[in-house]
């Protein structure tokens, strides 16, 4: 079991969906992140749990951004995970956040699912 199952499994199931067989592809792509104090941003904050997944894999000296639609994404918060609500198809909008959080080191798209929104 690496660190994103064990997180899923014992700390947030509840708060967030992930198919599980994405998780040995998270090692493999992000590992050489791990501890290195990025810049993460996330679209699609749903209940936080995979906001939270991230702070534990790369560190909590990282920076976090989570973008939703729901203006209650607000309360997962914290000193390090900045939460922005907007949609991702509004192109001022992610100008906007460009223009805030300056470059990001990783793009985790898991928002609306549809593929124009994604392009």
């Amino acid at each position: 079991m690496n660190q994103f199952e064990n997180f899923f499994y014992n700390e947030a199931h509840n708060r967030m969906h992930k198919w599980v067989h994405y998780f040995d592809i998270y090692e493999q792509h992000f590992s050489k992140f791990k501890n290195q104090n990025i810049k993460f941003l996330e679209i699609g904050v749903w209940k936080g749990g995979s906001i939270q997944m991230w702070q534990n894999y790369f560190g909590k000296d990282s920076i976090f951004i989570g973008i939703d639609i729901d203006n209650t994404c607000k309360v997962y918060e914290t000193e390090n995970v900045n939460i922005e609500i907007g949609n991702q198809n509004d192109v001022e909008f992610l100008q906007k956040i460009v223009d805030k959080y300056g470059p990001v080191d990783i793009i985790f798209d898991d928002g609306s699912h549809i593929c124009k929104d994604q392009i």
